[in-house]
């Protein structure tokens, strides 16, 4: 059976820093993550690792998250509060989306980058 922690349980091992997104152990001051082949920070306890995206919830709001953790500027290792939200997959896919077209539009001939891409998945002329 897989342990699941609790907010009190993860605050009396660890300070998490909300402004950088770190974690470090309270007991040594040593910083505790690493990162997966994947480009997620992970931190190991008791021969079980657990992704610092979902501590840093846990440890901020009090809950696990209801769905996944999206990391909001697509930057695996940012694990900054503020950079992290609770979202179906439906809606995690969307900014995967983005990125491939935000790409396609940096490689696009130049009258095409006159268009960007709105939040609701449209195409839409600059400063509009």
């Amino acid at each position: 059976m897989k342990h699941e922690f609790t907010q009190e349980e993860i605050r009396k091992l660890i300070f998490y820093n909300e402004l950088t997104g770190e974690f470090f152990s309270r007991k040594s001051g040593r910083k505790l993550t690493a990162k997966n082949p994947g480009g997620y920070l992970v931190m190991g306890y008791k021969k079980r690792n657990y992704f610092c995206h979902r501590l840093a919830w846990l440890y901020v709001y009090g809950s696990h998250p209801k769905n996944v953790i999206d990391h909001i500027n697509r930057v695996r290792d940012d694990n900054r509060i503020i950079n992290l939200r609770d979202v179906t997959h439906a809606e995690n896919s969307l900014n995967k989306t983005h990125k491939v077209l935000e790409e396609f539009l940096k490689s696009a001939p130049k009258s095409a980058k006159e268009w960007e891409l709105s939040n609701e998945n449209n195409f839409i002329l600059k400063g509009c």
